[in-house]
């Protein structure tokens, strides 16, 4: 029925365009270890312009859940409950160190963070 619709199959690529992730610059990616549990985390920081960029992506999106993904591979689906303006952020989701070790190597090789404002 939708395609009987003058407009709307435009409307609806732009939407999905929309809907395509952001991609973040990391100047550096770590291996640390979240201070409760002892699990492997990858700490990262942000590249000065994708620092900025992140923090108009969080500001925009307070209260919704952001999909972290690299190489396509989802690794973490944070609710971002403020502002993020530091530039620099962590990666968490029952990692193991090699996991941990391999993610902070792809991301400070060059690696592009995908980052998606998941609807609610």
């Amino acid at each position: 029925m939708l395609g009987c619709v003058p407009g709307v199959a435009a409307l609806l690529q732009i939407v999905a365009a929309a809907a395509e992730p952001l991609l973040f610059d990391v100047a550096k990616a770590e291996v640390a270890y979240e201070q409760r549990t002892g699990e492997p985390v990858v700490s990262f920081r942000f590249t000065e312009a994708a620092a900025r960029r992140f923090a108009q992506f969080t500001m925009e999106n307070v209260g919704r859940v952001a999909e972290l993904r690299v190489d396509g591979k989802v690794y973490s689906r944070p609710v971002i409950r403020e502002p993020i303006l530091g530039g620099s952020g962590q990666i968490s989701g029952h990692l193991s160190v090699p996991e941990a070790q391999a993610l902070a190597a792809r991301l400070t090789g060059g690696a592009k963070l995908e980052i998606e404002a998941m609807a609610n």
